[in-house]
């Protein structure tokens, strides 16, 4: 699936609010390429699903937002899952509205078929939570950058 999402792939987390009473969930951080910062804020409302899963050893020094995927589920509602680092560590989020700086994050299916899918099912189900690892190990034997972090890339100039 295609987002609206991009300008906070690589982005470092700065912080995360949660408010249970009012359903949102706000994430903010920022991306930097040399010398510029963008600062972006990626707000949930009328929350519906918050879930935080780490195997990763910490303290960290910092999170990096390595991998961004946006589903709409069978409700209507926009899942978001954030990947921190690997797929060890991860925070998916569903609500009813997602807005990145006060946009609405849009989700498109893709316009191509998957290899060795012949129906809108198989497209559906590589989507679901239950495929995460293999769809993540797909993923990275595909993207030509040989799997390099938007940190590492900044950093390489």
């Amino acid at each position: 699936m295609r987002h609206s999402l991009d300008a906070i792939w690589g982005a470092v987390l700065d912080a995360v609010e949660f408010d249970i009473i009012a359903q949102s969930l706000a994430i903010t951080c920022h991306v930097t390429a040399g010398s510029h910062v963008d600062h972006h804020r990626l707000k949930f409302k009328e929350l519906s699903e918050l879930r935080f899963f780490n195997a990763i050893p910490g303290p960290w020094k910092y999170a990096e937002l390595t991998e961004i995927h946006v589903n709409r589920t069978a409700s209507g509602a926009t899942q978001v899952e954030i990947v921190f680092w690997s797929e060890d560590s991860c925070l998916v989020a569903g609500a009813r509205s997602v807005e990145l700086d006060g946009e609405p994050v849009t989700v498109t299916l893709k316009a191509f078929p998957l290899a060795g899918a012949g129906d809108r099912r198989a497209d559906l189900a590589q989507h679901s939570p239950g495929w995460r690892r293999s769809r993540h190990r797909r993923r990275r034997a595909r993207r030509p950058d040989g799997w390099r972090s938007r940190a590492d890339e900044l950093k390489a100039g």
